[in-house]
């Protein structure tokens, strides 16, 4: 800058570094130039950080993008954008929804415009705040990303209109994991089981998010009653971020059919099977059976456990809860007071103490 003053690649860099680190008033003029050259000046980086401002810097920056609209770039419409994306982080709605009138003016669906406006229309209950959306959508139904986002919206007070834009999202891209997710979870929650499940069988069929395939389609068995399918899906979920939901949801089906022995020989093949699943594992079947009264053969699983893991602060509170629910307040002390001597912070431990 110092030996280029009017260097567009080198504003535009300073502009995004002085951005980042919240100094977006400095970032403005440098904008401003690139902006005057011809080239496409990233104006939404003056977003960045901008709820952070001080009030009086968020007044200042907002009026001094105000001033450049009015006096240079009254079409520009990645800055008439930033100046309605600022009055709505501001919490003026209002403003903001007058600010986008020159938005649409010069482009009627700008995306990001489009969907602002609907969100503003939603949450102040307009008639009608999807109007521009379907017209958007009216004049290119291959407005994917749009689309999408549409439908999400929906998903919060419309789920059937929801499913409807899924299912065009669907049909234009039949191979999209994520939108065939996204259609079992509407219809599961519009209480058609059998899309539902379908849906998710397309999911498996695919072989990616298999996991969480067979964990939704174990919910939807278990709800129907048929805990023989729940149970074949739940077994079928991996080492990942649903096993241990699916893990639970085996042993509750197992015990509410006191079928305690079948989920014991489980759980330790389970064990067994993932060496370093050990300790959750043992702590969630004690948790089971705790909840499930089991109280006699909680403790000795626990008992157990703990001489595997005797360093186990999850295992030994949890211990310490069914001494105390037994009656055994020595008991429960001394396994706190272990924990405390460990760990003198310990907030969960001292206030149980």
């Amino acid at each position: 800058m110092e030996l280029e003053p009017d260097n567009v690649e080198a504003n535009g860099t300073l502009a995004t570094l002085l951005a980042r680190q919240g100094r977006t008033r400095d970032a403005l003029p440098h904008l401003a130039l690139v902006a005057r050259s011809g080239q496409p000046a990233k104006f939404p980086i003056l977003l960045n950080r901008f709820k952070a401002l001080p009030e009086r810097e968020q007044e200042a920056l907002d009026a001094e993008v105000g001033e450049l609209i009015a006096t240079e770039f009254p079409d520009t419409t990645s800055l008439l954008l930033t100046h309605a994306l600022m009055a709505e982080e501001r919490g003026q709605p209002q403003l903001a929804l007058r600010r986008l009138e020159p938005v649409f003016a010069a482009d009627p669906f700008q995306e990001q415009a489009v969907l602002m406006e609907a969100k503003i229309l939603l949450a102040s209950a307009a008639d009608r705040p999807f109007a521009r959306i379907r017209g958007a959508l009216e004049d290119d139904p291959g407005r994917s990303s749009l689309r999408l986002q549409y439908a999400r919206l929906l998903a919060g007070s419309d789920m059937a209109a929801a499913r409807e834009q899924f299912e065009i999202l669907s049909a234009d891209a039949p191979g999209n994991v994520d939108l065939l997710f996204s259609l079992a979870l509407i219809n599961q929650e519009l209480e058609d089981p059998i899309a539902a499940k379908a849906y998710l069988r397309q999911v498996l069929q695919i072989g990616e998010r298999s996991d969480e395939a067979y964990y939704f389609l174990g919910q939807i068995e278990a709800s129907e009653g048929d805990t023989e399918a729940a149970l074949d899906h739940f077994r079928q979920v991996g080492d990942g971020s649903e096993f241990l939901k699916a893990t639970a949801s085996i042993g509750q089906l197992l015990l509410a059919q006191n079928r305690a022995e079948e989920y014991a020989d489980y759980m330790l093949r389970l064990r067994d099977s993932y060496p370093p699943r050990r300790e959750q594992l043992f702590a969630l079947e004690a948790n089971l059976l705790n909840e499930a009264r089991r109280d006699e053969r909680a403790m000795e699983l626990l008992n157990e456990a703990l001489l595997e893991f005797p360093n186990s602060e999850n295992l030994r509170y949890t211990r310490s809860v069914m001494h105390e629910r037994a009656g055994n307040i020595a008991a429960a002390e001394r396994d706190l007071r272990t924990i405390i001597a460990r760990e003198p912070n310990n907030a969960t431990a001292l206030n149980a103490l």
